[in-house]
């Protein structure tokens, strides 16, 4: 057994020589490209474009007519989807009076309401006229590919630059292995998803979603199951840098399982209740290294837990939005009372909106709160800035523990370009539609983490108010295929390049 810490910021990247300095290099090219073939694998099946806007046939319409009766909706291409699945995404329906000076605006509504559902490589909705004041809505589609098996290869590390930064881009901190996803599974948006993954850690899952069980198109069921492992685990956080624990045999050990059941009201309105089990285990020694890991010593941790979470969604696109919001509510309780292990409510908001300033500008502001409530916290239980998609930017080789935090991000974007190419070369029609699209970013973020258990570990950015700002450059394609360079500055005095790889927002 051994115990590793990280090196000092200030020595980090202070290599001994060119050889090595090269041998960095080549490491990192290898995992970007490795990353970037993966991440394209999951992009390919992933929405790619939303076509033209919508448009009527408006050459019979004269001036005097201001409505519309929607007299029928065809469905074209979709060859696989149930059309159940497609009508539950329109907020119009067959009967329904069109105002034609709030038709496009609508119409839009509408394409980008299924588009969402990210089954089609494409979506066009075209209003045709018919006499006497009748409309035929036509919606022309282009399914993806749903069954897809592809490579998993990622970093362990929370993020790129912690990874090339503090470990020296060490290929032993990777991990690797192979995903097989069936979604729109049966035409009804099902998704079957088993994983098989190696490396740094081992990790095998099962999931599978089923949207909806009734008619209505209202209620829906989820499971998930995970068992995973590592020879080298976090164990403790020094001045708030990950310390990690390294064994010869399995250092931590860990397997859950959870059901969910979901209810979806209107388009943009999501509940799901839920409920679980989760065992984690550690070696004695890691305890006796942190008595606080599990607390009192303890090597081993199972609890029950039972959550809510409400969802409100009306972005434009959900992988890279520019109009709409989202806010998302959850309260959940780790520990029932059965094994005594655990006893700890968490409660948090998040509340994120885009909006179209004109001239190709854009903002964005995000908003997020946690409290975790609990007399005598686990170190394993006490994560909040630094970790998952809660991280200011600037602090990327940070983490913060604690009982609660704030997050406030805000993002000024500007669009250089906007295109699409037609790559016929490639001889599947679903992956020929390539969206290109450059952003320039100006952003700047503020936060703030209450810590009463750890401060004896790290407190430099502990119970204090910090902030970063910066300027970046964001390539998206796919749409979900998101590449993102940033220079910050943080409350620290620090300043750096950051660099961020990612298939979803």
């Amino acid at each position: 057994m051994t115990i590793t810490y990280k090196p000092d910021l200030k020595h980090i990247l202070s290599l001994s020589g060119r050889e090595e300095y090269k041998c960095m290099l080549y490491k990192i090219l290898f995992v970007f490209v490795g990353t970037l073939l993966s991440s394209m694998t999951w992009a390919l099946k992933a929405q790619v474009t939303l076509t033209s806007s919508p448009k009527i046939d408006s050459l019979h319409l004269s001036k005097d007519v201001k409505w519309l009766i929607l007299h029928d909706i065809e469905l074209l291409g979709n060859r696989i989807t149930k059309p159940s699945i497609i009508y539950r995404e329109l907020s119009i329906k067959v009967g329904d009076t069109l105002n034609l000076g709030k038709v496009d605006s609508l119409l839009d509504q509408n394409r980008n309401n299924v588009f969402n559902t990210n089954l089609f490589v494409s979506v066009r909705l075209d209003l045709v006229y018919q006499k006497p004041q009748h409309a035929i809505l036509k919606i022309y589609l282009e399914e993806r590919w749903y069954i897809f098996p592809g490579p998993i290869f990622e970093l362990s590390d929370r993020n790129f630059n912690e990874w090339v930064r503090t470990y020296n881009a060490d290929l032993n901190r990777t991990n690797y292995g192979m995903r097989i996803s069936i979604e729109n599974f049966r035409g009804r948006k099902e998704k079957l998803d088993a994983y098989a993954q190696f490396g740094f850690t081992k990790k095998f899952g099962f999931n599978y979603q089923i949207p909806y069980l009734n008619r209505k198109q209202v209620l829906g069921l989820g499971f998930n199951f995970v068992y995973g492992q590592n020879k080298s685990i976090a164990f403790r956080s020094d001045e708030h840098q990950l310390s990690f624990y390294e064994s010869e045999g399995i250092a931590f050990e860990r397997y859950m399982g959870s059901v969910s059941l979901n209810r979806r009201v209107g388009i943009f309105d999501y509940h799901s209740i839920y409920t679980g089990f989760q065992s984690k285990s550690v070696e004695d020694s890691l305890a006796r290294n942190n008595p606080r890991y599990f607390l009192n010593g303890k090597n081993v941790q199972r609890h029950f837990y039972l959550g809510y979470q409400y969802t409100h969604d009306t972005r434009d696109n959900r992988n890279y939005p520019l109009h709409g919001d989202v806010l998302g509510v959850q309260i959940q309780q780790n520990g029932l009372g059965i094994f005594g292990d655990l006893l700890q409510t968490q409660v948090a908001a998040d509340y994120s909106f885009f909006t179209d300033l004109g001239h190709r500008f854009y903002a964005s502001n995000r908003v997020k709160g946690l409290l975790l409530i609990q007399k005598n916290q686990p170190y394993t239980n006490a994560q909040a800035l630094g970790y998952r998609q809660d991280v200011l930017r600037g602090f990327e080789l940070y983490v913060i523990d604690g009982q609660g935090f704030f997050l406030n991000q805000n993002t000024l974007r500007y669009q250089v370009f906007d295109i699409e190419k037609k790559a016929k070369f490639i001889p599947v029609r679903q992956f020929q539609t390539i969206p290109l699209a450059l952003y320039f970013t100006l952003y700047a973020d503020a936060g703030y983490v209450s810590d009463s258990n750890f401060t004896d570990f790290s407190s430099r950015f502990s119970n204090k108010f910090i902030y970063s700002w910066g300027a970046g450059v964001d390539f998206v394609s796919f749409y979900n295929l998101i590449l993102r360079f940033n220079y910050a500055f943080n409350s620290g005095g620090e300043g750096a390049v950051y660099f961020k790889l990612s298939t979803s927002l």
